[in-house]
């Protein structure tokens, strides 16, 4: 593959340059920010970086943020760093450069780590896994490192979180990465976890039923995708403790399943006395409180006589 070429620095008119399809829209906040700074310190806006086509047209492959702010601020031209080089090169300029910038939120990161991959691998195919393998095998291995740890030691990070990254931005629909990308909150690698695992069609679908009231996570949106309730009803407390009680049982070896036994019909035979006393104790109470309104009754009653007939009541 050719080396790019640096074909010089110079003022290019705004409308002659192409911006096509970026991997990352460009940020209205962050223009506004761009320029006001500008107009405040009073410097010149960076230099862009484009890349020259066969047909000598110019291809925007770095500075979306300031190529926009260079327009709202009125500018006709701005300062370009023009190169010609293949598409690798030219994917891999703007890549890299937004790989630098501390504002990526996590799908961001996911998305430009995953094109940053294909680009490296396609620049140095050495690097990739299957190839690194073979070549190690034989002793034919070059200096090129892979690259999650060329990643990983730029940004300070373990060269797993490179590949999980990069596996999300692979994973994830486009379209459904609109949808995420438009929500007011960033999504987490967790949630994006849990959408990559599906389908691209229904990751879409839960993108867009995900919007952070009926369904406030990606679990919740899933459940309505598939026709149910996004958060089912709370089982009751002993439900729970029942359910617990039956995963343990489960999961537990048969000799302990024995000792439970165990305990369990000794504490229904203890239980089973205490419930007799109990009955035989409410039983008598009944017949003292039933003699008792009998005596009281009586009593009553010889006294009502009394008064109408006292000589009766002395018999």
């Amino acid at each position: 593959m050719a080396d790019p070429v640096f074909l010089g620095t110079r003022e290019v008119a705004l409308d002659a340059i192409v911006t096509g399809k970026r991997l990352r829209p460009v940020s209205a906040s962050a223009v506004d920010a761009l320029v006001a700074s500008m107009a405040t310190v009073g410097a010149q806006i960076g230099a862009v970086a484009l890349r020259e086509m066969p047909d000598g047209a110019l291809q925007l492959m770095c500075g979306a943020h300031r190529l926009a702010a260079a327009r709202k601020m009125g500018r006709a031209t701005i300062r370009a760093d023009v190169w010609r080089c293949q598409d690798q090169i030219a994917r891999f300029f703007e890549v890299h450069e937004n790989l630098a910038s501390a504002e990526l939120s996590t799908l961001e990161l996911a998305q430009f780590l995953a094109e940053a991959k294909q680009a490296y691998e396609e620049l140095h195919p050495t690097t990739k896994h299957h190839v690194a393998n073979n070549l190690a095998r034989w002793g034919c291995l070059t200096e090129t490192v892979s690259f999650s740890k060329a990643m990983a030691e730029k940004r300070g990070v373990k060269p797993r979180m490179i590949e999980m990254l990069t596996r999300l931005g692979k994973s994830l629909d486009p379209a459904a990465a609109e949808v995420i990308r438009a929500r007011p909150k960033a999504a987490t690698v967790r949630e994006l976890s849990y959408i990559c695992r599906e389908r691209p069609e229904t990751q879409l679908a839960i993108a867009q039923a995900w919007d952070g009231k009926e369904a406030r996570t990606p679990l919740e949106a899933h459940r309505l995708v598939r026709g149910e309730a996004a958060r089912p009803p709370q089982p009751k407390p002993d439900e729970r403790a029942c359910a617990a009680l039956e995963s343990a049982w489960l999961k537990a070896p048969m000799k302990a399943k024995r000792a439970f036994l165990e305990m369990l019909a000794d504490e229904y035979q203890e239980g089973q006395l205490l419930r007799d006393a109990l009955a035989a104790a409410e039983k008598n109470r009944v017949f003292e409180t039933t003699r008792a309104l009998h005596d009281d009754a009586l009593a009553q009653m010889k006294a009502n006589v009394a008064a109408i007939r006292p000589g009766k009541a002395a018999r």
